[in-house]
């Protein structure tokens, strides 16, 4: 139905499926860059997800730069050994 790459970090198609309209964005976060710029990274993400159809199932995919601590609460999906503290 529709692609868009938005900038170097975010692009989007939207496909028509049997059931329903799906949207997959694909992103890519700024690693260690000033505040400012992961700010106004994650401000657009989100003006672009809001901007998609409410009705349409929505599905991101990337890398954000996640981090995961080694709190008891994540043990089961990473076990003992996360590099983060």
């Amino acid at each position: 139905m529709e692609s868009k790459p938005v900038n170097d970090r975010i692009c989007y198609i939207r496909l028509r499926t049997r059931c329903d309209n799906l949207s997959i964005l694909n992103v890519y976060s700024p690693e260690d860059s000033k505040e400012t710029e992961k700010d106004e990274f994650y401000e657009r993400l989100t003006q672009i997800y809001e901007s998609l159809p409410q009705y349409d199932v929505k599905i991101m995919l990337g890398d954000l730069n996640a981090q995961i601590g080694r709190e008891e609460i994540n043990e089961a999906t990473i076990g003992k050994h996360s590099l983060h503290q």
